[in-house]
Parts: structure tokens; sequence; C-alpha cells
């Protein structure tokens, strides 16, 4: 499996090094820029044109998952529907695309919900836009289409809202775009990701390229962290879902009352989209890192004591105009 992903990473190299094509000229909500993480994986920015906040916007990612297998991951919420038809967002993770599986992998929220389907169990047209007006909240999102109904949510039809960091100061801009690109994604994978890794070398070689410390990239194991979450639900007792635990039990860990609310990462693992909140972490010296578009990165090593609840009240410091 290592001379596989090697492999892999070389031929990814290989395709950054490669003669540019002509540039076309992008539309307004398409992708704009290339950022890379720490392992030279690309990650594409979709928002508006000539957007300068590194921040803003929707972002997908190119990853090679724990079967070697390269996938399009987007952050995502989970999108339920109530009987009354208002919509709520329980579960937030990341969806991975591939040519073989879709997979839904939870960070926060029920893990119930999870799931890693092959091809074969989705429908002969596996993404589709979702049946929603989502135009009073401003959302865009995919809709994958299953042969049968998964549990607990009792639908064929999984619905997801992409997630993207909101800030006052980011350019409107089309987002629905990015809902017509993850579509043709889903349907047509070999063919888009060979343009995505394509526009990604064009826009490096033309200098459209940003460096963002607040780059979240998505889990390289999905496939085993998915089946992790599977078998800890099968344990469970019945009634009992998967991150019920009340924010009142937690006696030994870290509370969180930053201003403003922002995302939580612990020792690089995340853990909350939103402060305040309390976290439940094992005895010893942990990283904590707090991170919002506009804002700079609050990081602090911490030593939390057995039976004690560690509070942290950091106040971010806004990024210069």
């Amino acid at each position: 499996m290592r001379i596989n992903t090697l492999l892999i990473t070389v031929s990814l190299a290989l395709a950054f090094l490669a003669a540019p094509q002509a540039v076309q000229a992008q539309k307004d909500g398409d992708a704009q820029t290339v950022l890379f993480d720490t392992q030279s994986r690309p990650t594409l920015q979709f928002t508006a044109r000539n957007e300068k906040i590194d921040c803003c916007g929707i972002f997908v990612s190119y990853t090679v998952m724990d079967n070697d297998e390269e996938a399009l991951a987007i952050r995502v919420d989970h999108v339920h529907r109530q009987g009354w038809g208002a919509l709520t967002f329980p579960e937030r993770g990341w969806l991975y695309i591939s040519a073989s599986r879709v997979i839904f992998l939870i960070e926060e929220g029920d893990t119930s919900h999870a799931f890693d389907l092959p091809r074969t169990d989705l429908s002969d047209k596996p993404g589709s836009q979702p049946k929603i007006d989502w135009s009073m909240n401003r959302w865009s999102g995919i809709q994958i289409n299953v042969n049968e109904r998964l549990q607990p949510s009792n639908s064929r039809e999984q619905k997801f809202s992409f997630v993207s960091w909101v800030n006052s100061k980011c350019k409107e801009y089309n987002i629905y775009r990015v809902t017509e690109y993850i579509e043709a994604v889903v349907n047509d994978f070999p063919n888009k990701l060979g343009e995505f890794k394509q526009l990604a070398t064009t826009l490096k070689e033309t200098g459209k390229t940003q460096q963002s410390a607040l780059l979240v990239s998505p889990p390289a194991d999905p496939i085993k962290l998915v089946a992790e979450a599977a078998a800890d639900n099968k344990s469970r007792l019945p009634g009992d879902a998967a991150g019920s635990q009340q924010a009142n039990t937690v006696t030994t860990g870290v509370e969180f009352k930053s201003n403003p609310h922002a995302m939580l990462y612990i020792d690089g693992k995340f853990e909350r989209s939103n402060t305040p909140s309390k976290v439940a972490v094992s005895v010893g010296e942990h990283t904590v890192r707090l991170m919002k578009c506009g804002y700079k990165i609050w990081e602090q090593k911490i030593t939390v004591a057995e039976g004690t609840l560690t509070a942290l009240k950091p106040v971010l410091e806004k990024n210069a105009p």
C-alpha cells in the first residue's frame, strides 16, 4: 500500500510540472485559486473573482484515501428535513467522492448517519441538485441518490450543504457554481478528476495560488474511520446515540469561551465547529488551536489534570486590513 501511495504522489507531482494549458477565464463562483497543504495536496478555492481573503469561499480538496484510491473531498453539513418542512444540520463532516465509492465521514454529530457506499449502491444518477429552495439562505449543496433507504435517516436522498467560512468582508459570488461542479464530480468522476488536476496545475503555473494557515485538509483514512464509527454504534445500547454526551457531564477536559466564537482543534484533530464548548480530553499536555476567518490563529499548550476543567477565554486578534 505504501508503494501504491508513493506512485500516486509521484504521478501527481509530475502533473504539476507539466506545461500549463491555455488559461480559461474562470466565471464568478468557479475555482479561482489553488492552495497546497504540507503534503503538497491541492485544494481549489471556489469564490468570487479577485477575492483576496484566503478563507472566503468553498474548498474542494484532492486526497488519497486509505485504500490508495484518489478522491475529491468537500466539507459538508448533513441536511435533515423535519415533518413541517424545516431544515436542520446536525452532522458536520467530509464528503469523499471517488471512482468506486462515496463516503460521508462525520466529525461532529451523530456518527450513525455516516456511510461508505460503493457505486453499485447508488442510483443511475448518483448526484443531483437537492430539491430544496436554498436561495433564501444562500446555501448550496448536493444530493446523493441511493438505491435503498439508509438508516437512521430512512431516506434514499442524502442531502448535504457545503460548508464555507463566514466573514462579512468576503465578496458575494455565485455559490451555485459549486453545486454544478460537485454534481458533475459525482456523476463523472474520472473525467472531473483529470480536469481538477489540470486546473490546479494551470492555476499554479499562472501564479493563482494562495497560502492559508486556515486550510483544513480532509482526513486521509475515511474508510477506517467510518468503519470504526459503525462498529462503535453497533456496540451501543438501543437509544444511545453517538455523540449524545452532554457538555455538563465533562469533568476532565477543557472549557472554551472565546471571543469571537471559533472553530476548535485539539492536538491537530477537529473537535467543534464553534465555541463556547466543553471538551473531554485525557490527562496530560495538549495543544489547542482556535481558527476563524478574518482572525489570526490562536494556539496554546495546556496541561489537563484529572478531575479538572481547564478554563480558557482567549480573545482572537483580527488580521490586518
